[in-house]
């Protein structure tokens, strides 16, 4: 039986190594959490800052102009009071902002994922070749 010429060790070597570097930054990326997104509350948005993010609707007038005017009560131990707007804070869950900024990273790594696998194939295949001896 002929030994494996050492690039093709090389090759089934370097492209397991990398595949399952790539293999595993995947599957991380793909099981992560998902309720981790959340803006913290302590860090919560006021709604004066909120405008660039989201609009809130009651009855087709925006939160914004409701709470300002006056018009949103609230009612607590039977009594109602109005509700001022330093009172009213948003968290946003950035989730889909965060996955998108990924996607390079993501589009790299499936990349070369696909370049160690097409090592790996290269290196067994020049393994099989020279295990089996010369070609009659």
């Amino acid at each position: 039986m002929a030994h494996a010429r050492l690039s093709d060790v090389y090759l089934v070597i370097l492209g397991s190594a990398f595949l399952l570097v790539s293999a595993g930054r995947l599957i991380h990326f793909s099981m992560e959490r998902s309720d981790i997104w959340w803006t913290p509350a302590s860090l919560a948005v006021p709604l004066s800052d909120s405008r660039d993010r989201v609009e809130v609707y009651v009855d087709g007038s925006r939160l914004e102009d409701e709470v300002g005017s006056g018009h949103v009560l609230l009612s607590k131990d039977s009594h109602a009071t109005p509700l001022t707007a330093d009172r009213v804070t948003f968290r946003f869950n950035n989730r889909d902002r965060v996955r998108a900024m990924r996607i390079p990273v993501l589009v790299g790594t499936a990349a070369s994922g696909g370049a160690a696998g097409a090592l790996l194939l290269i290196g067994l295949v020049g393994w099989v070749r020279s295990a089996r001896g010369p070609a009659a």
